[in-house]
């Protein structure tokens, strides 16, 4: 009974380690890729502004 239950308390334990360090890896390439294509965006709009402003479009 002890043993069985020290299993599943390590099974848990792994399952929550695994969860954490998948939620990290996510994290660590989500974040700065979201903040690339922030920029990405606001150098869009700063090199169509004077396109579009003096009707160059």
């Amino acid at each position: 009974m002890v043993a069985w239950r020290i299993r599943n308390m390590t099974i848990a334990f792994q399952l929550a380690v695994f969860a954490l360090i998948a939620t990290s890896s996510v994290l660590v390439i989500s974040v700065p890729l979201f903040l690339v294509l922030l920029m990405v965006g606001q150098i869009i709009k700063m090199l169509y502004f004077p396109v579009h402003h003096y009707g160059l479009d």
